[in-house]
């Protein structure tokens, strides 16, 4: 498991405090969450991420990544907005696993 905090996840965003957190997994579905998990809010064409904020916190999410405003926030979770969840989850996913892509050789 890679010794990251979540600003090493999300270099290009503001991340609002406690930023020196470490955590233990990223994901975008809030049945998954275990603690010390960042959990991704992905709108979707049959529900919204966003609706399962609170599960995922009540999950053991340490750290909240966002495209809508919210109407509240959770003393001690970390919160970054962000333009679209998907790309975030994205470049996130590539830093964890220690950009796998750059290792790739591709022949045209």
């Amino acid at each position: 498991m890679p010794e990251l905090y979540l600003t090493d996840l999300f270099p290009d965003y503001d991340v609002s405090l406690p930023a020196a957190v470490r955590p233990t997994g990223i994901t975008m579905d809030s049945r998954a969450v275990q603690p010390g998990f960042v959990f991704v809010a992905v709108p979707g064409w049959h529900t919204d991420g966003h609706r399962y904020i609170d599960q995922a916190i009540a999950n053991g999410a340490v750290a909240i990544i966002h495209e809508q405003a919210l109407s509240s926030t959770v003393r001690g979770i970390s919160y970054i907005r962000v333009a679209n969840s998907r790309l975030a989850i994205s470049q996130a996913a590539a830093v964890w696993h220690h950009q796998p892509s750059k290792s790739l050789r591709l022949l045209a």
